[in-house]
């Protein structure tokens, strides 16, 4: 108003600037003041939110902690049974019991079932074949007749064998005992018979195994002409080379040398005509690599069909053409059954080829499944014998308990019981697997909360901006 009446423009240009300053001022304050409480509220909003969330996700880790330990108990409580019945564990019992039956059939002593127990092992370890193998291989010895240590050294052997010419290790046992047996070599001379067998396979095209089935036709008969196992089986690779085969070969080669040693009046008139002399003055058999090289000389220069004409009397069809695949003559015009006899003789032993079979990716491989298998029998041997012997006992006895209870209810309880077992592991399984899942769960949950905090974080920013605003 003085403004007014001095009419100083100046001054009360002044004055109303001074005036719309100081209201400005207190209306951007009291907005401040709005926004800021605005702001603080959103904050709290945020800061709980986040809290919440991550407390989320630690209930939810704890909760599929709890549902994974719960889940593993309950498939190990419905699959107990399952472990007991697996082939796992199943292969260790059969090994024990094939111990068991080595000990009663050898009446063996404790030390000796421990130290059979021990060999094994070692054997195992050292070649291609798991200890159950072994151990039946060790039992049909004891059944051939063989004592403890003669079925310990002979095993090695028949181990060679089998490993040589890839048979089953029951297989080339029984192969070895036959072949002994037929030609009355003493089990402590095996390797004879072993590397026999395997030699002839090598400098032909015959396999040990059809050699084996031809020595079971002829073997007896051979030995009985005092026809040594070198010479049979040399006579019979020869065949081999020449498709006389196997069974056929030993039919052959048996039904030939029967109809020399008996002939009949036509087969006696033949060799009689042809001059051959079947026994010497002393009346013994002059032995193959003689009466081959007779009968060559008889009937050197004549035909194929000359000279099945002159032999078609000493016997059938399979006897006279197993004799004239004998009596052939090599390449060169020697005897061919000669030069088998002689590359016989530096043929690969049995352990040679063994040792070379083992030399390779597959024989590591075999070796060391049989060494795991080695292992795990060492392993689970005595909780076998010393827990669930004793507790499959006690079983027993209650399983006879509850035997006599009516059929129906028994089959019913049965698959009752089988049902059961297989869903208990199955959920337990399922818990399991929803308990690992939830665990990765709740700290993905956690990460988001701290992410929520994380993103709003620019408002405290914009706050603190507000906040150095001059009063």
């Amino acid at each position: 108003v003085s403004c007014l009446k001095t009419l100083n423009p100046l001054k009360l240009g002044s004055k109303v600037g001074t005036l719309f300053v100081s209201g400005l001022r207190r209306s951007f304050d009291g907005l401040k003041s709005v926004i800021t409480g605005v702001f603080h509220q959103f904050e709290r909003l945020r800061d709980g939110v986040s809290q919440r969330v991550r407390e989320i996700g630690r209930t939810v880790t704890e909760t599929g902690r709890n549902l994974f330990d719960a889940g593993l108990r309950t498939a190990l409580t419905g699959g107990v049974i399952g472990f007991l019945q697996s082939s796992f564990i199943g292969d260790t019992a059969d090994y024990q019991q094939i111990l068991r039956q080595i000990e009663v059939f050898g009446s063996l002593t404790v030390d000796q079932i421990k130290q059979v127990d021990a060999e094994l092992s070692k054997f195992s370890a050292a070649t291609i074949f798991d200890p159950n193998q072994s151990a039946a291989a060790f039992l049909g010895l004891q059944k051939a007749g063989l004592d403890l240590n003669a079925a310990l050294a002979t095993l090695p052997e028949v181990g060679n064998l089998a490993a040589a010419a890839k048979l089953d290790l029951a297989k080339a046992t029984d192969l070895t005992v036959r072949s002994a047996n037929a030609f009355n070599i003493a089990f402590t001379d095996t390797k004879r018979v072993v590397d026999a067998l395997v030699g002839a396979a090598d400098i032909s095209t015959a396999e040990v195994d059809t050699l084996g089935q031809a020595l079971g036709f002829v073997g007896n008969d051979a030995n009985n002409l005092g026809i040594s196992l070198e010479d049979t089986v040399a006579a019979l690779a020869l065949l081999n080379d020449k498709t006389i085969v196997g069974e056929r070969a030993g039919t052959g080669l048996r039904a030939i040398l029967a109809s020399l040693v008996a002939p009949t009046d036509d087969a006696k008139a033949t060799l009689e005509s042809l001059g051959i002399s079947v026994f010497d003055a002393g009346g013994e058999f002059v032995g193959l690599e003689s009466l081959i090289s007779q009968f060559q000389g008889a009937l050197d220069g004549l035909s194929t069909e000359e000279i099945t004409s002159q032999l078609s009397s000493l016997g059938d069809r399979n006897a006279v053409s197993t004799l004239i695949a004998l009596i052939s003559s090599a390449d060169d015009g020697s005897q061919a059954f000669a030069n088998y006899r002689e590359s016989l003789n530096g043929a690969n032993t049995a352990s040679d080829v063994a040792a070379a079979q083992m030399d390779t990716f597959k024989g590591v491989v075999t070796s060391r499944s049989g060494s795991l298998v080695n292992l795990r029998n060492r392993a689970l041997g005595p909780l076998l014998e010393n827990v669930l012997k004793p507790f499959g006992k006690e079983a027993i006895k209650l399983v006879n308990s509850v035997a006599d209870l009516p059929q129906g209810f028994l089959s019913t309880a049965a698959g009752v019981a089988i049902a059961t077992t297989a869903l208990v592991t199955l959920l337990g399984i399922g818990q399991a697997l929803t308990g690992l899942f939830l665990m990765q769960l709740g700290p993905a949950i956690s990460f988001v909360g701290g992410l929520f905090s994380l993103v709003f974080n620019p408002v405290g920013a914009i706050l603190a901006v507000l906040s150095m605003l001059p009063a």
